[in-house]
This record gives structure tokens, C-alpha cells and sequence, in this order.
């Protein structure tokens, strides 16, 4: 539950001391990494050195590491991509930590507060702004964003701090880019039928932030996005009957069997025995059918 708990996006209070504290016991290779930057072990690339932290940490962390507590999934919504700490972003390319250490990093940091995706994708959309000269880095542009970045935030050069937001935004693979199309915008919740059910194909994976997560993962990670656009068709709706039988049902010679039945469409009839690896019931049949 601890976990869970430090997974979530509405986290207790003491949830909040418990990142504080990873985040201070980082390891050696790891020094030049602020701890301001470090949100949360679970979304980002940094790591803790378990044997300094307290006994009831050290079980939490183990704990999630030998669950496989991840991220993980098909496709997520935007918010949830948004509301992701940029810094060390855990599925980003590796080269994101090459952009961290720069003058105008350390500026989007403590001048502009930067620390979310959401947050690197507004300023990085500044860069479109008709009235935003971004020609060449290091450019001095007396545009009223300019201006007011310089007036407000202390920001000396708002072009260079565009232009990395933007660097950061494109190390994230398209999963997590939320400037990528997802499949959350072509998604459509399925009919309602006056018989029957339609399947809901929709993949995304929105709410709470725990639900960015899985346990019990193994092998390698899939940041691309699955392209599930349906095409037009002319398709008519097709209804099939679907049955199981089985003889000798409930003896240790039972043989089970399914079929498929559509009206004037021979090539879509099927009958087929039930795998002996599965039980021989009239009730597998009817299931496998379906």
C-alpha cells in the first residue's frame, strides 16, 4: 500500500517527505544532479542508494523492484503524458541528461519553475508565435513574450530557453510526446446496440497517475504508439451463432466442441474440437465459440 500510495497522483503528506529523502540519498555517479529536479524514482531516470535509506524504504523500494512495478501500457492520455516530470524523464532518449546542465536549463529551472511536460510543451510552443523572431540561437528578439519573460522572469536570453524546452520535449519517444497524435483522438466509445454487445477497442489508459503503472512486468519496453485507425468500410453487420457441445459431458471421456454458424456465408461456418489442453465442458465450448 505504501507504494501504491507514493504512485498516485493525490499522495498523503508524508509521501512528499518520502521522495525528499530519496532524492537526498542519490549515488556517487549521480552528485551533479540537483535534488530539486528529482520528483519521483518511479517516473524518472535517477537513481537512490538503498542502503542509505531508512529500514521501512529500503523494504518499500525492494519490494517495488522485485514486483516489477513499472510504467507501463498501450497508449496513455494526454494528461497523464503532460503531468509527467520532464527532468530525467525515465522513457526518454538517454542524451536528455546531456541537456540538463546548460545555462538555460539551469533558467528553466529556477526562473521558469520548469518541471512538468506540460510546462516545457508551453514554452516550447512560444517558438511558433508570429511575433517571436527564432531564427538563430543567441538572437535578440524585442517581442512582447521576450520582453515579458525578461521583465517577469529574470529570463536573459527567452530564445534559448524556447529552444531547449523544445530539445528536452523531442527526447521523448512518441508515446510520450504529447505533441504526437495518440490514439485517444481518434478513439470513439462503442455503440450502444439494441442486441448485443460491441467491443470496446479503445486502449488508452487515462485517470489517476497510479494507473501510468503495472507490477509483475519482464522484458523490454514498447514506446511507440500502435496505429489502430479503422479505415471506411462497407462492411454490413454480420450475425453469427455461436454454440458448444459435448459428449459424455462430466466423464473422464468427455470430448467438448464449438461452432460458428452465419446464414449464406459458408466460408464463415467453423466447427472445431476443443483443445485437450483445455477442460472438455459444454460450458469451454460455448466460451471458445465466443
Amino acid at each position: 500500500m505504501w507504494v501504491k500510495s507514493l504512485l498516485s497522483s493525490e499522495q498523503p503528506t508524508w509521501t512528499l517527505f518520502v521522495h525528499d529523502i530519496i532524492a537526498q540519498t542519490g549515488l556517487s555517479t549521480e552528485r551533479n544532479i540537483s535534488p530539486e529536479v528529482k520528483q519521483n524514482i518511479f517516473l524518472q531516470s535517477f537513481g537512490t542508494k538503498k542502503s542509505s535509506l531508512p529500514r521501512d524504504l529500503q523494504r518499500m523500494y525492494v519490494i517495488a523492484k522485485e514486483t516489477g512495478v513499472r510504467v507501463e501500457g498501450i497508449a496513455f492520455s494526454r494528461e497523464l503524458i503532460r503531468n509527467r516530470p520532464i527532468w530525467y524523464h525515465s522513457e526518454a532518449d538517454p542524451r536528455i541528461r546531456l541537456l540538463t546542465k546548460s545555462a538555460a536549463s539551469i533558467c528553466l529551472r529556477e526562473n521558469h519553475n520548469l518541471r512538468l511536460v506540460s510546462e516545457a510543451e508551453e514554452i516550447a510552443d512560444l517558438l511558433d508565435d508570429p511575433n517571436h523572431n527564432n531564427s538563430r540561437r543567441g538572437e535578440i528578439c524585442q517581442c512582447y513574450i521576450c520582453i515579458a519573460m525578461s521583465d517577469n522572469l529574470g529570463c536573459e536570453k527567452p530564445n534559448e530557453c524556447m529552444l531547449r524546452a523544445k530539445e528536452l520535449l523531442d527526447t521523448l519517444p512518441p508515446k510520450w510526446d504529447p505533441r504526437f497524435m495518440l490514439p485517444k483522438d481518434y478513439e470513439e466509445a462503442p455503440k450502444i446496440l439494441e442486441e448485443g454487445y460491441k467491443f470496446d477497442r479503445r486502449v488508452t489508459t487515462t485517470g489517476d497517475q497510479a494507473n501510468l503503472f503495472r507490477i509483475f512486468t519482464e522484458g523490454g519496453v514498447c514506446n511507440d504508439l500502435p496505429d489502430l485507425r479503422i479505415g471506411p468500410s462497407n462492411t454490413a453487420i454480420i450475425t453469427a451463432v455461436t454454440d458448444g457441445s459435448c459428449i459424455d459431458n462430466g466423464t473422464a471421456n468427455a470430448q467438448a466442441g464449438t461452432g460458428i454458424y452465419v446464414e449464406g456465408e459458408e466460408t464463415l461456418k467453423i466447427a472445431l474440437r476443443v483443445p485437450a489442453t483445455l477442460p472438455q465442458t459444454n460450458q469451454v465450448g460455448e466460451a471458445v465459440a465466443t
